[in-house]
């Protein structure tokens, strides 16, 4: 039975596999069908871009039709409801790969992934450290915070850098924010003052600054400031960061806050 149900998955897949090639070889057919998903067209309305031939868009009109994707009325063209759902689905996982590719040394560098919403990304910024400036995406992650009222996130790994930004923003008046903190990833011998854990967190939540302890590690360090930028690190074991991305598309600001709540409710609480 399994080898039966393994068979027909693999057909099926072929299956997918030779729409997604029939659509991605050609820009006129993702035209057309993105052209008919809004609104009924001729053949000469179709024909108004000037990189298609005449031939190859009408070649591909007869095909898309004998494939049922679009149907011919008596106005011109229209799409059908497979067709609708296919240059939906193929758009999306095109955005998707797309999105991947750009953020791909971030994906590298994380333990896990499940828990990001890719089609949330509009335009996200990637940087990596400068091979004679180490530190620089360090400074630009502190100097995002430091302009910034307002921010919640959850840390993966907690450095020396963040310790003593967090120390310092203490102080400032017009600051409040929470983060989350993974208790299995804080370097507790570079604070031997501390005698445990603990206190070393406690010492940070004084003010308007929240902390909230996490049992379980996090997957990577994100930030959220003034509800209308999202950054996320991507850390080594010592605290450095090999990737930052920024990103202000209201999506995934709203998908940053929704992870940020969900982390915050399965956290141990205030320390």
């Amino acid at each position: 039975m399994g080898t039966i149900v393994g068979v027909l998955s693999i057909a099926r897949m072929n299956d997918g596999i030779e729409i997604i090639k029939y659509m991605s070889s050609s820009q006129s057919r993702v035209r057309i069908l993105n052209k008919l998903d809004s609104t009924e067209a001729d053949l000469r309305e179709l024909v108004r871009k000037p990189d298609i031939p005449r031939s190859t868009l009408q070649r591909n009109l007869n095909t898309l039709v004998q494939r049922s994707w679009i149907k011919e009325t008596e106005h011109g063209y229209k799409i059908t409801p497979t067709g609708r759902l296919l240059i939906q689905e193929f758009t999306e996982t095109a955005e998707k790969v797309e999105t991947i590719d750009q953020i791909s040394s971030f994906l590298q560098n994380i333990t896990s992934w499940d828990t990001i919403d890719l089609g949330a990304f509009d335009n996200p910024e990637v940087s990596v450290p400068e091979p004679d400036k180490p530190y620089c995406l360090v400074n630009e992650l502190l100097e995002r915070l430091k302009s910034s009222s307002e921010i919640h996130g959850f840390l993966s790994i907690m450095s020396p850098f963040l310790y003593s930004h967090l120390q310092s923003i203490h102080d400032t008046n017009d600051y409040s924010g929470s983060y989350i903190v993974s208790t299995e990833a804080i370097d507790i011998q570079n604070y031997s003052n501390f005698e445990d854990i603990n206190e070393y967190l406690q010492s940070l939540g004084n003010g308007q600054l929240e902390v909230l302890g996490y049992e379980d590690q996090l997957p990577f360090s994100l930030f959220i400031l003034d509800n209308e930028e999202v950054i996320f690190t991507a850390n080594d074991e010592f605290g450095r960061i090999e990737v930052l991305i920024r990103e202000t598309g209201i999506e995934l600001v709203q998908w940053g806050k929704a992870t940020y709540e969900e982390y915050r409710r399965r956290s141990t609480g205030p320390l």
